[in-house]
């Protein structure tokens, strides 16, 4: 199963204004690390500063790598739930729906 949780492309530095003349490349996590921050992911969303140094030293990786690891996983899974949500009630008839149920808004911010 391919590794879907995984960073791999080239990013130009922020303090190079260039396009690309110098870039870094972003550190693919390995699948024994995907699965140690996924884990960790499903007992809790949110990062403490010192649940993310622990997460971070135990499988070798930066402490803002596993921070953005956990940002974005938040983001897929708000967006995973919104599409759900949204297919569930576009299968509801119509005339079936109560009137306060619509789509689901895209809010902005997630609460959880």
């Amino acid at each position: 199963m391919p590794n879907v949780f995984s960073i791999g492309r080239k990013r130009p530095k922020k303090s190079e204004g260039g396009a690309g003349s110098s870039s870094v490349t972003k550190r693919k996590l390995s699948d024994e690390q995907v699965k140690l921050v996924e884990q960790n992911f499903g007992s809790e969303h949110k990062l403490e500063s010192e649940r993310k140094d622990r997460l971070a030293t135990e499988p070798g990786l930066d402490p803002r790598q596993v921070a953005v690891w956990f940002q974005n996983r938040r983001s897929r899974r708000k967006n995973q739930r919104l599409e759900e949500e949204y297919a569930r009630l576009k299968s509801i008839p119509r005339d079936h729906r109560p009137p306060s149920i619509s789509a689901p808004s895209k809010k902005r911010y997630d609460s959880s």
